[in-house]
């Protein structure tokens, strides 16, 4: 009896607090200023939504091409960002809405008058192929962002930084570079890029000028594994033995990984052998391929199947045709849905998905669910692969 007194006493007590409190709310209307100044800056600093511009257009390779955004509203300012981080492209390809990730690639100096990003034209790309085809001086662009952990941090890294680029991962790497030589901060970069072909590497020229101007804060390695007969450089891959041959202690650098899947997959093993500890390592996948075959850790799969995917999507049901050498989001997007994501290489978690039923395949690479997630059945379609009928309720 005594213990439902106590409760009543209690209940008594904090519906009178909710009282009070709702007097003192509807009577502060009167006085609070509602411009807010700290609110607005935020909103300038954090918008929802990017309305960008292409407004220059830089050939950088035969397949990759720089592109300069600056904001539809003249005069109004772009987000700031760190040296590493990304924006998310939103745009309409056909008749569905995508999204896709690119790092900034220009300094973060710069960010509140323009943005950098370039891309690589892979054959038979969903996106690519639109931006080099479509994409010209006033192209509009929707996007949001930036977003990313990618980027150097003083409190947790080491003031000498590997950088370890393969391909168009060496987009952040640029930022970085540019960041740290506007900079008296003290840092230093080694940077070893890594390509198939000679031809292949992007910003040589800038890169190669700024190797010479700043020798003490700069070191480029170029490294071929297809080298032509007239390559008098490094060939190979970018094993542990080689990297410790351009260094003096490897303990006493913090390492950075930006590149293709299967260069991540091998670059993190030579590194384990060097005796790297763990928070020494930032690695970022710069594309996780929507075509499973491309995979080696799936060369044995069959990735020409035909599945039936039942969803649950804002209230809406509904089926969708799909490959099982297709990753899910990729699907998705084909047939006109636009599912919110990010990063699509499995780290942001923004396109997270719960399983109701049937099989899936998730790229080990990508794989960065928590272990609740991995127990109760949700997935990142970004990264997965359906390997039969599915039922999925997206979140």
């Amino acid at each position: 009896m005594m213990r439902g007194n106590n409760l009543e006493k209690d209940l008594a007590k904090m519906f009178a607090l909710i009282s009070e409190r709702n007097e003192k709310t509807s009577e502060a209307d009167n006085f609070i200023d509602k411009n807010d100044p700290v609110a607005e800056l935020s909103k300038k600093l954090h918008p929802s939504c990017l309305n960008l511009l292409v407004d220059e257009i830089k050939s950088e390779t035969d397949s990759a091409r720089t592109y300069r955004l600056i904001n539809q509203d003249q005069g109004m300012l772009l987000p700031h960002f760190r040296a590493g981080q990304y924006i998310s492209l939103k745009p309409l390809v056909g008749n569905a809405k995508i999204s896709r990730p690119y790092t900034i690639s220009s300094s973060p100096a710069q960010s509140a008058s323009f943005y950098e990003i370039t891309i690589s034209l892979k054959k038979g790309g969903f996106f690519s192929e639109h931006v080099r085809k479509n994409w010209k001086r006033g192209t509009k662009i929707t996007a949001d962002g930036p977003h990313g952990n990618f980027y150097y941090e003083p409190v947790r890294d080491q003031k000498k930084i590997v950088a370890i680029a393969g391909g168009s991962g060496i987009t952040p790497f640029r930022s970085m570079l540019l960041n740290i030589l506007e900079n008296d901060d003290h840092l230093s970069l080694l940077l070893i890029y890594g390509n198939r072909h000679e031809d292949e590497i992007i910003y040589k020229d800038e890169l190669d000028q700024l190797a010479l101007e700043y020798p003490g804060k700069f070191k480029l390695v170029y490294i071929i594994s297809e080298a032509s007969a007239s390559w008098r450089g490094h060939q190979g891959f970018i094993s542990g033995n080689f990297v410790q041959s351009l260094i003096d202690n490897p303990a006493g650098y913090s390492y950075f990984i930006c590149g293709p899947e299967a260069m991540h997959l091998y670059c993190s093993d030579e590194l384990a052998k060097l005796g790297i500890p763990r928070r020494l390592l930032r690695r970022e996948i710069y594309s996780t391929s929507d075509n499973l075959s491309n995979a080696e850790s799936f060369s044995a799969e069959n990735t020409e199947n035909q599945v039936t995917v039942s969803y649950s999507y804002r209230n809406k049901k509904g089926r969708i045709k799909a490959s099982t050498g297709e990753t899910i989001l990729t699907s998705l997007e084909r047939a006109g849905l636009a599912p919110e994501s990010r990063c699509r290489s499995g780290e942001c978690g923004f396109c997270r998905t719960l399983v109701l039923s049937g099989q899936v395949k998730v790229r080990k690479e990508g794989d960065s669910r928590r272990a609740a997630d991995l127990k109760y059945g949700f997935i990142h379609p970004c990264t997965t692969y359906p390997t039969s009928d599915l039922d999925i309720d997206i979140i």
